[in-house]
């Protein structure tokens, strides 16, 4: 719908940001999975890697594509919050699902 209503900065920066943002999920969800079982100790500290090398990562991407004006920054912060505001939704809904079974 983007792609129709507005510039094809826009839209590329709503593809980044929520591209961004799921791919930022997926590998938190995979470094959960791989640290449960370990011990507390060392999880820790590899969740605390982790989220130092994908912030970094993460800045470094967002800084090379808004300082060559690759995309819109508005997209971009749009596209990166509407993935996060889906999933605290979906996960209000999945929490009133499991109140109402009880």
């Amino acid at each position: 719908m983007s792609a129709l209503l507005s510039n094809p900065g826009f839209t590329a920066g709503l593809a980044v940001g929520g591209g961004l943002s799921i791919l930022g999920f997926h590998s938190l969800h995979g470094l959960i999975r791989r640290t449960l079982t370990l011990p507390a100790h060392k999880a820790r500290l590899k969740v605390v890697a982790y989220h130092y090398i994908r912030l970094t990562l993460l800045f470094g991407i967002l800084a090379l594509i808004l300082s060559q004006r690759i995309v819109d920054p508005l997209g971009v912060l749009t596209g990166l919050s509407v993935v996060v505001l889906n999933l605290l939704l979906a996960t209000a809904v999945d929490l009133r699902k499991m109140r109402l079974e009880v």
